[in-house]
This record gives C-alpha cells, sequence and structure tokens, in this order.
C-alpha cells in the first residue's frame, strides 16, 4: 500500500525543513499567547502562574494543553463572573486574580498537584463572591429597614402634630362658645357637648 508524500513545510527564518508537530505546537502557542493577553491585565501574571500547578512532574505543559486550560476560564474571566453548580456569580478580575495567586503562593495542604481541572479554583472564587453577594444583600436589607422606620416616624410625628392643632381649635371654639353662654348668648343647640368630647384628648 502507497503511502501518501507529505508536503514539507520549511522554516521562514532560515530555510530548514521544520517538523510538523513543532509547526502545530507554534501555532497553538500563539493561539495561547492571545488568549492569555486578552485577560485583563492583572490576570496575566496570576494565570500563568497558576497553569503551572498542572505540569505533571518532569513533563512539560503543552502549548495545546496550555490552550485548552486557559479557554476554559477566559470566558467567565472577561464577564466578571463564576459558573459554579449551575449557579452564576459576579466575580471581578480583582477576584480571580487574587484566588489564582493564592493557590500559587499559599497552596492548602488538601491540594493535590498537578491539578487535574478547575474544581479548587472555581470553589474559591464562587465562596468569595457568595459571601461578598450576602454581605452586599444584608447592608441593602439595613438600608430598607432603615428607611422604612424613618419614614414611619415621620408620618407618627405629622400626625401627632395634625391632632394637637384640632384639638387646640377645638378648645379654642369651646371658650367661645361657654363665653357666649355666658353673655347670654345661646349658642347653637348641642354645640357645647359637642366641643366638649372633641376636647376630651386634652384633658
Amino acid at each position: 500500500m502507497a503511502t501518501l508524500p507529505i508536503t514539507p513545510i520549511y522554516c521562514r527564518t532560515c530555510g530548514a525543513i521544520a517538523d510538523l508537530w513543532q509547526a502545530i505546537e507554534d501555532a497553538e502557542g500563539r493561539l495561547w499567547v492571545k488568549e492569555l493577553t486578552d485577560l485583563p491585565a492583572l490576570c496575566i501574571r496570576p494565570m500563568r502562574d497558576y497553569l503551572k500547578l498542572h505540569k505533571p512532574p518532569k513533563k512539560a505543559l503543552s502549548y495545546k494543553k496550555l490552550l485548552t486550560l486557559t479557554r476554559e476560564l477566559s470566558p467567565m474571566i472577561r464577564a466578571a463572573e463564576v459558573r459554579r453548580n449551575r449557579t452564576v456569580y459576579a466575580a471581578p478580575a480583582q477576584s480571580w486574580a487574587a484566588a489564582m495567586t493564592r493557590l500559587v503562593e499559599e497552596p492548602p495542604k488538601s491540594l493535590t498537584l498537578p491539578l487535574n481541572g478547575h474544581g479548587y479554583l472555581l470553589s474559591i472564587v464562587a465562596g468569595e463572591s457568595e459571601t461578598i453577594a450576602a454581605k452586599a444583600e444584608h447592608e441593602a436589607e439595613q438600608r430598607r429597614q432603615h428607611r422604612a422606620q424613618t419614614h414611619g416616624a415621620n408620618r407618627s410625628g405629622l400626625t401627632a402634630v395634625s391632632q394637637v392643632a384640632d384639638r387646640a381649635k377645638a378648645s379654642q371654639e369651646l371658650k367661645k362658645a361657654k363665653a357666649a353662654a355666658r353673655g347670654k348668648k345661646n349658642p347653637p343647640p348641642g354645640a357645647i357637648d359637642r366641643l366638649k368630647k372633641s376636647t376630651k384628648g386634652d384633658k
């Protein structure tokens, strides 16, 4: 069975025949560099260092593996969010950078290297995001309660002032009615009784 001829690939720099697999690696290397540098600036170095945690002993990570690992995280980092257990949390670039740096510089004793996936990192970022969201919700609820209490106090104060004004007015009218009675000016039938009832709150 005849084998198909392989078209040689020449190095653009020196003209030597290049290995096909090396050429593929170089192409994937360029793609990885682009994927890495498209991240927010403060995440580039932490991402590069974090990817080293996936390197097997005595073996380098291929560009293909680096590209795959980076692409698994880059959409979430650029969108400033993290997806974990079917839940989406807000996660700014600062949170991602801090979590990756912490794993590299202060790896927990339970961390087994090399890493096989991003589960550990995602759990850290999601946990911190959930804590921040809960704190923000608690503060928002406190502000709502404070506004409700302030509004209720203002309404109670206005009602009390209105009631005092009404009673003062009724008291003045009662005094006028009594004065009219003393001056033998007969007030309308039942007027004094009605005024007495309206001023009961003053006594």
